[in-house]
């Protein structure tokens, strides 16, 4: 067995189960060897498991909890890996611009994976602040590919 195929996501899941089920506390791994650059450090939560250190709450405040839940809010993120397109061909126009007013369920791109196209949603109504890939990029599952601001309203005239 080579050093990637031991550190799958089923080699990583075991790795952790044993050092969870042996009481470590802390625990960071590089491997860097054929193309495979894996970096995992893991630490106890509050509630007593082992997790990814970026996700062991700090001593933030209430108001970062609450931009930092704002600003994911604000991401449309890949739905799969593949390849994404802002149109549906070459010779098409893209599905949306960067400072245009969508709504929710709105086509904003596709993401081909093995000559199949998934299309790409904005979640809700919102104003294209950005697209965070380039048109024909690869892109990861989860991975930030449009920036939404909301919508202001504008105010009511008497």
């Amino acid at each position: 067995m080579d050093v990637a195929e031991a550190w799958d996501p089923a080699g990583v899941a075991r790795v952790v189960a044993m050092l969870r089920d042996v009481g470590v506390t802390s625990f960071r791994i590089e491997v860097a060897v054929a193309g495979l650059d894996l970096k995992l450090e893991l630490r106890r939560g509050p509630d007593g498991d082992l997790v990814p250190v970026e996700t062991v709450p700090s001593t933030a405040t209430a108001a970062d909890a609450a931009a930092s839940a704002q600003a994911d809010e604000d991401l449309v993120t890949a739905p799969l890996l593949g390849v994404f397109y802002r149109r549906s061909a070459p010779d098409q126009a893209p599905f949306a611009e960067v400072e245009q007013q969508v709504e929710a369920g709105q086509i904003l791109g596709l993401l081909e994976v093995m000559k199949t196209y998934h299309e790409v949603t904005a979640p809700r109504a919102g104003v294209i602040a950005a697209f965070l890939v380039e048109d024909g990029q690869f892109v990861e599952y989860g991975a930030p590919i449009v920036r939404l601001e909301s919508v202001v309203a504008e105010p009511a005239r008497s």
